[in-house]
Parts: C-alpha cells; sequence; structure tokens
C-alpha cells in the first residue's frame, strides 16, 4: 500500500513559461508565479530587480520564504 508520494512540483518562469529553477524572493511577495525564474531569464532579471535575491527550486512547500534552501542546516 502506497501512503505517500513526494514528486518536485512543476513550476514555470515566469517570463517565458520554461521549467523554473529558483525564485527571486525580492519579487515572491510583490509578483507572485512571475518570481519563478529559469536560468536565462535570471540572468535578464538582475536589470529589473534593484536587490535580486534568489533562492533554489527545492521540494518543500517553504520554497521562497524566510531564505530556505533545502538545506538541513536551514532547520
Amino acid at each position: 500500500m502506497l501512503l505517500a508520494r513526494n514528486h518536485e512540483p512543476e513550476i514555470t518562469c515566469g517570463s517565458c513559461g520554461g521549467s523554473a529553477s529558483k525564485v527571486c524572493q525580492t519579487w515572491l511577495w510583490e509578483r507572485g508565479s512571475d518570481a519563478w525564474l529559469c536560468e536565462a531569464c535570471a540572468d535578464a532579471h538582475e536589470d529589473d530587480c534593484d536587490r535580486p535575491t534568489y533562492l533554489p527550486k527545492v521540494n518543500s512547500p517553504r520554497t521562497g520564504i524566510c531564505a530556505y534552501t533545502g538545506s538541513p542546516i536551514d532547520g
């Protein structure tokens, strides 16, 4: 019997629609899903954001919140 399954969420880039790999924490609160970016769009994002602060996309509901990176030392 399967009790749980842990699939990484599919999150799309807010600019191009590709697969997002990081989130700009600065934009997350201001623009919501547009803050998710692929590698290529993250480079272009540097010009649009006053304080780009990137966090990796990890398989956790805490992704993008309070500097959570998925590392065991994040707590």
